[in-house]
């Protein structure tokens, strides 16, 4: 059970470190279903890991290329809401599975570093 109660920086910060420039720091960390996202002091970094492959894409936003973001928030009790990202060249969403409060708290964290 020890997994489930180790916080997702916890999880993922050695996995992160790889994709860090000199002088960058992981401020927030999120797990998704099976990749996770970080929010650096410089840029967005979403990491996807394939269920079932060997492979690993990581996707690297600036703050300042970030067009728009969005929540949908389900009215029914759900496992995760929806985040979308929006930038000039593609779109893309994420599903946050800690619950309600993380996405939310995800959103409005992305909304500062962004505004």
């Amino acid at each position: 059970m020890a997994f489930f109660n180790t916080s997702a920086e916890d999880r993922y910060k050695k996995q992160i470190q790889e994709f860090l420039f000199d002088g960058e720091t992981i401020e927030h960390v999120y797990g998704l279903a099976i990749d996770f996202v970080a929010l650096t002091n410089k840029r967005l970094i979403f990491v996807d890991q394939s269920l079932f492959g060997k492979e690993t894409g990581v996707v690297s936003i600036p703050y300042s290329r970030i067009d728009e973001i969005g929540i949908v928030k389900d009215k029914f009790w759900s496992m995760s809401d929806k985040i979308m990202i929006t930038t000039k060249h593609d779109k893309h969403e994420l599903k946050l599975l800690q619950g309600k409060d993380e996405a939310l708290k995800f959103y409005n964290t992305l909304a500062k570093y962004i505004c």
